[in-house]
């Protein structure tokens, strides 16, 4: 019986499509670059083409049957770093510089094994891009004294940032509702 499931597996790695690892990062800072990697085993198979999408829309290609074997496509949110890309049949790393908000959202990779099944397999992960304020909070409306039963009226202001900052007030090392 074992021998029987070791040539059913030794028969999986060599004729099926297996992509066996996605890397995409969960959250990242706006100011650095995102690696995405896919790896996967095409066994006795062609690779057609590995695609990536972000939120269903295509924006890289690698074909190595068809010239040109790297294509690229507009995304908004999606800037690919000048010769960042890398794939060839068993991984497919491509580099996003200039990320923003809109570059959060779900990525997928996408293989292609060729004729005559053109079987297909995919994963997604997704990716928040998180934006820090460039300036502390602010405080308006401070006076230099206040005497004990005072009214305060005071507001505190951050920077647009994602996700959007918490803010919260203290006074004497107690948080104030």
């Amino acid at each position: 019986m074992s021998l029987h499931m070791y040539m059913f597996e030794d028969i999986h790695l060599n004729q099926a499509l297996y992509l066996s690892n996605l890397s995409v990062p969960r959250i990242i800072d706006a100011t650095q670059k995102a690696k995405l990697f896919c790896s996967y085993e095409i066994g006795n198979r062609t690779l057609n083409s590995v695609k990536w999408y972000k939120d269903g829309q295509e924006f890289f290609r690698y074909s190595p049957l068809t010239p040109p074997t790297t294509n690229w496509f507009p995304v908004k949110g999606v800037t690919i770093a000048d010769g960042s890309s890398h794939c060839n049949q068993f991984i497919c790393n491509v580099e996003l510089e200039k990320l923003n908000v809109h570059s959060s959202g779900s990525y997928r990779c996408e293989v292609s094994g060729d004729a005559p099944e053109f079987k297909l397999i995919d994963k997604t992960a997704n990716m928040t891009v998180g934006v820090l304020p460039k300036f502390d909070p602010f405080i308006s409306g401070l006076q230099h004294t206040y005497r004990y039963g005072d009214l305060i009226m005071l507001n505190c202001s951050s920077e647009w940032s994602n996700p959007p900052a918490t803010l919260t007030w203290y006074i004497n090392n107690k948080t104030v509702c």
